[in-house]
């Protein structure tokens, strides 16, 4: 899959949302018929330049710095959070040399630092971590999806 092309290589998504029981047991041919009809009326159909699958840290990073770039961007969360490992409480990384952590991974630790009324600030609450990736999908524009699937890329040359 080719994510970025600047001769206007694009993708055709459809996104599925699927809601499937997965204790159901001896399912019949008319109920997988009438999921499939489910499944086939939540479809979505979206192009965009840039589809970034996982709302991980560094996945709202890119469809941030994508937005900023110009570019129409997706991004994908197929559970209900954004932010990955730091917004589902695993906040206390080994950082070893903060000189050397720099560009947007820096600004996010100073943006958390202004949240807690200090300069930087480096083991957030989880929920204040995924309010500051909101804040920065919401500052670029970037459109998110949340339990949702990818069904089918098509791509081709605009």
């Amino acid at each position: 899959m080719k994510f970025w092309n600047q001769s206007g290589f694009s993708f055709v998504l459809r996104l599925t949302k699927m809601n499937i029981n997965l204790k159901t047991v001896g399912l019949t041919l008319f109920c997988f018929a009438f999921l499939c009809q489910n499944f086939l009326q939540a479809s979505i159909i979206k192009k965009v330049d840039i589809c970034i699958y996982g709302g991980t840290s560094a996945g709202v990073i890119a469809a941030y710095s994508a937005k900023n770039l110009g570019k129409s961007v997706i991004l994908i969360e197929p559970g209900k959070h954004i932010g990955g490992m730091i917004t589902g409480g695993l906040s206390a990384t080994d950082i070893g040399n903060k000189i050397a952590i720099t560009g947007l991974s820096r600004d996010f630790f100073r943006r958390l630092g202004k949240h807690y009324g200090k300069f930087e600030h480096w083991l957030p609450e989880p929920k204040v971590a995924e309010k500051i990736f909101q804040d920065y999908l919401k500052e670029a524009g970037a459109e998110v999806v949340y339990q949702k699937r990818i069904a089918t890329i098509v791509t081709g040359i605009l």
